[in-house]
């Protein structure tokens, strides 16, 4: 009689350890592709972060952080008017130009401080309105109103006065005004040492220039001072004279809040 022994055995599941080499090889891919892409996501946003958007050639800072960096490489880089020769008064400065939709950077030539207060001076006023302007006219006129130009062939006669016309799209009517040298008598202007000595053509343009377009485009230059208007001296881009520069200053906390010292 023959005698069988009956082993049995018990099959268990497969774990960790009774995975194949192929299968482990392949589950150490799969996790060094996802290792890979995390770290290329990372890269990504920091990439994101550390870089400033261009649009259209032009920085587009998108917050307080950005700004800053841009002012820090415009102070560093020693290319602006002298009188923006602070943190504040640059990230400040950028900030008043966009408010008045005029480029950050490019318009620094065409601002100032007087008293306290960013203005505008030269071709500033006329640079916020030109994209609203109609038509316009100006010209210096001698004693007896008469335009002195070429054609009239009376270039050497003395200058009275400048006179300076707007229309605005879409409104009706014309805004006149001018600007004479007994108005700048009467304002102590004339014969003050600077440009109203050495260019006074040039300033009686500006100010009547300044009166007209700040009569017809309120809403654009939203009462921002003009420089010529407080009669200061302003030459090659440099306020010469002013009495202080406090404005900026006042936002130096906000600016340098939760920054390294």
């Amino acid at each position: 009689m023959t005698c069988r022994t009956h082993i049995s055995k018990t099959i268990e599941p497969r774990g960790e350890n009774m995975k194949s080499v192929e299968e482990k090889a392949a589950e150490a891919m799969d996790a060094d592709a996802e290792v890979t892409v995390v770290n290329n996501v990372n890269q990504l946003i920091t990439k994101e972060r550390a870089d400033i958007e261009v649009r259209e050639g032009k920085f587009a800072p998108v917050n307080l952080t950005e700004s800053t960096r841009i002012a820090k490489g415009l102070l560093e880089s020693g290319c602006l008017p002298r009188q923006f020769d602070t943190l504040p008064k640059i990230l400040m400065g950028q900030q008043f130009l966009r408010q008045l939709g005029l480029p950050d950077i490019a318009g620094f030539p065409m601002l100032c401080l007087v008293n306290g207060a960013y203005s505008l001076h030269t071709n500033g006023p006329k640079a916020v309105c030109q994209a609203f302007i109609e038509e316009d006219g100006e010209f210096w006129f001698d004693k007896d109103y008469k335009e002195v130009c070429f054609a009239n062939k009376n270039l050497q006669s003395e200058i009275y006065g400048a006179y300076y016309r707007v229309i605005r799209k879409g409104v009706r009517g014309i805004t006149e005004r001018v600007f004479t040298v007994d108005d700048a008598k009467a304002a102590k202007l004339w014969g003050k040492v600077g440009p109203w000595q050495s260019y006074s053509k040039r300033m009686l343009q500006c100010r009547a220039r300044a009166w007209a377009l700040r009569d017809a485009f309120p809403d654009k230059l939203l009462g921002v001072a003009i420089a010529e208007d407080f009669g200061a001296t302003i030459e090659a881009g440099r306020l010469i004279e002013t009495e202080s520069d406090q404005a900026p200053r006042l936002a130096e906390k906000f600016i340098n809040q939760g920054e390294e010292k």
